[in-house]
Protein backbone atom coordinates (compact mmCIF):
# COMPACT_ATOMS: atom_id res chain seq x y z
CA UNK A 1 0.00 0.00 0.00
CA UNK A 2 1.90 3.08 -1.08
CA UNK A 3 0.53 6.50 0.18
CA UNK A 4 3.25 9.00 -0.68
CA UNK A 5 1.42 9.83 -3.63
CA UNK A 6 -1.24 12.73 -4.35
CA UNK A 7 -3.73 10.78 -4.51
CA UNK A 8 -6.55 11.56 -2.56
CA UNK A 9 -8.25 9.17 0.19
CA UNK A 10 -11.74 9.44 1.80
CA UNK A 11 -12.50 7.49 4.93
CA UNK A 12 -16.10 6.53 5.74
CA UNK A 13 -18.00 5.14 8.31
CA UNK A 14 -20.80 5.25 11.15
CA UNK A 15 -19.77 7.31 13.93
CA UNK A 16 -17.74 6.18 16.87
CA UNK A 17 -16.15 3.94 14.41
CA UNK A 18 -12.45 5.13 14.87
CA UNK A 19 -12.82 7.18 11.32
CA UNK A 20 -10.23 9.61 12.96
CA UNK A 21 -7.94 7.42 14.35
CA UNK A 22 -7.92 5.64 10.88
CA UNK A 23 -6.99 8.71 8.93
CA UNK A 24 -4.45 9.91 11.16
CA UNK A 25 -2.80 6.57 11.23
CA UNK A 26 -2.82 6.75 7.23
CA UNK A 27 -1.71 10.64 7.13
CA UNK A 28 1.51 9.52 9.13
CA UNK A 29 2.19 6.41 7.04
CA UNK A 30 2.79 9.06 3.94
CA UNK A 31 5.67 10.48 5.73
CA UNK A 32 5.05 13.95 4.21
CA UNK A 33 4.59 17.39 6.47
CA UNK A 34 1.20 16.82 8.40
CA UNK A 35 -1.44 19.15 8.78
CA UNK A 36 -4.95 18.62 10.12
CA UNK A 37 -7.90 20.94 9.62
CA UNK A 38 -11.52 20.16 11.58
CA UNK A 39 -10.04 18.63 14.38
CA UNK A 40 -11.16 20.52 17.73
CA UNK A 41 -7.57 19.21 19.63
CA UNK A 42 -3.61 19.27 18.36
CA UNK A 43 -2.51 16.18 17.07
CA UNK A 44 0.99 14.84 17.66
CA UNK A 45 3.41 15.68 14.71
CA UNK A 46 0.17 17.42 13.16
CA UNK A 47 -0.15 21.52 12.54
CA UNK A 48 -3.43 22.48 13.19
CA UNK A 49 -4.65 25.00 10.27
CA UNK A 50 -8.11 27.33 11.36
CA UNK A 51 -9.74 28.03 7.67
CA UNK A 52 -9.86 26.10 4.48
CA UNK A 53 -8.20 28.80 2.75
CA UNK A 54 -4.54 27.83 4.42
CA UNK A 55 -4.73 25.40 1.98
CA UNK A 56 -3.16 27.90 -0.70
CA UNK A 57 -0.48 28.23 1.72
CA UNK A 58 0.28 25.26 1.87
CA UNK A 59 2.04 22.10 -0.50
CA UNK A 60 4.50 18.66 -0.43
CA UNK A 61 2.32 17.70 2.57
CA UNK A 62 -0.49 15.70 3.57
CA UNK A 63 -3.90 17.55 4.63
CA UNK A 64 -6.14 15.63 7.37
CA UNK A 65 -9.49 17.12 7.30
CA UNK A 66 -11.97 15.53 9.72
CA UNK A 67 -15.84 15.65 9.20
CA UNK A 68 -15.25 16.97 5.69
CA UNK A 69 -19.09 17.75 5.29
CA UNK A 70 -19.09 20.00 8.34
CA UNK A 71 -15.93 22.35 6.61
CA UNK A 72 -17.99 22.33 2.88
CA UNK A 73 -21.93 22.78 3.25
CA UNK A 74 -22.70 19.88 0.85
CA UNK A 75 -26.50 20.90 0.60
CA UNK A 76 -25.56 22.98 -2.45
CA UNK A 77 -24.93 22.01 -5.77
CA UNK A 78 -22.31 24.48 -5.58
CA UNK A 79 -20.18 22.76 -2.65
CA UNK A 80 -20.14 19.84 -4.57
CA UNK A 81 -18.10 21.38 -7.13
CA UNK A 82 -16.30 23.80 -4.43
CA UNK A 83 -15.37 19.49 -2.94
CA UNK A 84 -14.37 18.96 -6.88
CA UNK A 85 -12.02 22.01 -6.76
CA UNK A 86 -10.40 21.36 -3.52
CA UNK A 87 -9.99 17.71 -4.89
CA UNK A 88 -8.36 18.54 -8.00
CA UNK A 89 -5.93 22.14 -6.15
CA UNK A 90 -4.91 19.29 -4.04
CA UNK A 91 -3.60 16.90 -6.51
CA UNK A 92 -1.82 19.29 -8.54
CA UNK A 93 -0.45 20.99 -5.91
CA UNK A 94 1.32 17.95 -3.99
CA UNK A 95 -1.18 17.75 -1.30
CA UNK A 96 -2.09 14.20 -0.17
CA UNK A 97 -5.94 14.81 0.91
CA UNK A 98 -7.37 12.74 3.52
CA UNK A 99 -10.70 13.36 4.84
CA UNK A 100 -13.60 11.69 6.84
CA UNK A 101 -17.25 11.63 7.16
CA UNK A 102 -20.31 9.14 7.97
CA UNK A 103 -22.52 11.13 5.26
CA UNK A 104 -21.73 9.61 1.87
CA UNK A 105 -25.12 10.87 -0.32
CA UNK A 106 -22.85 13.75 -0.92
CA UNK A 107 -19.95 11.50 -2.89
CA UNK A 108 -22.30 12.22 -6.52
CA UNK A 109 -20.63 10.18 -9.83
CA UNK A 110 -18.26 12.83 -10.38
CA UNK A 111 -16.48 13.66 -7.21
CA UNK A 112 -15.86 9.68 -7.22
CA UNK A 113 -14.04 9.60 -10.39
CA UNK A 114 -11.78 11.84 -8.72
CA UNK A 115 -11.21 9.84 -5.34
CA UNK A 116 -9.26 6.51 -6.24
CA UNK A 117 -8.61 5.35 -2.80
CA UNK A 118 -11.45 4.61 0.41
CA UNK A 119 -10.68 3.03 3.71
CA UNK A 120 -14.51 2.07 4.83
CA UNK A 121 -14.85 1.29 8.82
CA UNK A 122 -17.99 -0.17 9.56
CA UNK A 123 -21.13 1.52 7.97
CA UNK A 124 -25.03 0.52 7.28
CA UNK A 125 -24.63 -0.73 4.08
CA UNK A 126 -28.32 0.22 3.47
CA UNK A 127 -28.10 3.90 4.30
CA UNK A 128 -25.58 4.01 1.15
CA UNK A 129 -26.64 4.36 -2.69
CA UNK A 130 -27.40 1.83 -5.27
CA UNK A 131 -24.57 2.02 -7.37
CA UNK A 132 -22.54 4.44 -5.69
CA UNK A 133 -19.12 3.26 -5.11
CA UNK A 134 -18.48 2.76 -0.93
CA UNK A 135 -21.89 0.18 -1.50
CA UNK A 136 -19.65 -1.59 -4.35
CA UNK A 137 -16.48 -2.00 -2.76
CA UNK A 138 -18.36 -3.41 0.27
CA UNK A 139 -20.39 -5.92 -1.64
CA UNK A 140 -16.97 -6.82 -3.72
CA UNK A 141 -15.00 -7.48 -0.86
CA UNK A 142 -15.08 -10.91 0.19
CA UNK A 143 -14.68 -11.54 3.82
CA UNK A 144 -16.73 -13.29 7.01
CA UNK A 145 -17.62 -10.25 8.08
CA UNK A 146 -19.92 -8.45 5.19
CA UNK A 147 -22.88 -10.28 4.14
CA UNK A 148 -25.47 -9.03 2.23
CA UNK A 149 -27.62 -7.87 4.97
CA UNK A 150 -24.83 -6.05 6.70
CA UNK A 151 -21.22 -5.73 7.96
CA UNK A 152 -19.49 -6.17 11.20
CA UNK A 153 -16.29 -4.74 11.24
CA UNK A 154 -14.20 -3.94 15.08
CA UNK A 155 -13.01 -1.17 15.51
CA UNK A 156 -9.32 -1.16 14.26
CA UNK A 157 -10.18 -2.64 11.45
CA UNK A 158 -11.10 -1.45 7.65
CA UNK A 159 -11.81 -2.20 4.24
CA UNK A 160 -9.35 -0.73 2.03
CA UNK A 161 -9.96 0.09 -1.85
CA UNK A 162 -7.32 1.76 -3.95
CA UNK A 163 -8.29 1.69 -7.65
CA UNK A 164 -5.04 1.38 -8.93
CA UNK A 165 -4.23 -1.55 -6.89
CA UNK A 166 -2.04 -3.90 -6.85
CA UNK A 167 -3.41 -7.54 -7.05
CA UNK A 168 -3.71 -8.38 -3.32
CA UNK A 169 -3.67 -4.68 -2.13
CA UNK A 170 -7.68 -4.57 -1.19
CA UNK A 171 -9.63 -5.84 1.53
CA UNK A 172 -9.94 -5.60 5.15
CA UNK A 173 -6.90 -4.33 6.77
CA UNK A 174 -6.23 -3.23 10.71
CA UNK A 175 -4.81 -0.57 12.39
CA UNK A 176 -3.18 0.47 15.44
CA UNK A 177 -4.67 2.90 17.97
CA UNK A 178 -3.53 7.03 17.23
CA UNK A 179 -4.74 7.68 21.30
CA UNK A 180 -7.27 10.13 19.82
CA UNK A 181 -10.09 9.98 21.85
CA UNK A 182 -13.50 8.55 22.77
CA UNK A 183 -14.03 6.20 20.02
CA UNK A 184 -11.15 3.80 20.93
CA UNK A 185 -11.51 4.64 24.61
CA UNK A 186 -14.85 3.10 24.60
CA UNK A 187 -14.27 0.08 22.33
CA UNK A 188 -15.01 -3.66 23.44
CA UNK A 189 -14.12 -5.19 20.06
CA UNK A 190 -10.87 -4.35 19.07
CA UNK A 191 -8.62 -5.81 16.18
CA UNK A 192 -4.97 -6.37 17.01
CA UNK A 193 -2.36 -3.23 18.23
CA UNK A 194 -0.37 -3.52 15.09
CA UNK A 195 -1.58 -2.38 11.73
CA UNK A 196 -1.93 -5.85 9.14
CA UNK A 197 -3.38 -6.83 5.83
CA UNK A 198 -6.74 -10.11 6.37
Amino acid sequence: MKLNTNEPIICMGNPNTCKTNLCVYLARQTKRKLYALGYPKKIAGFINLSHLDDIFKITKCTLFIDEVDAIIDFTAKRDNNKFRQLLKFAYHNNIKLICNTQISQFINKTLEALIPCWAITEIDIFSLKNGSKPKRIIQDTKHNSITAMGMSLPKGRYIWYNMKSIAGENGIRTFPDQHLGKAWKNATNLAPKTATKN
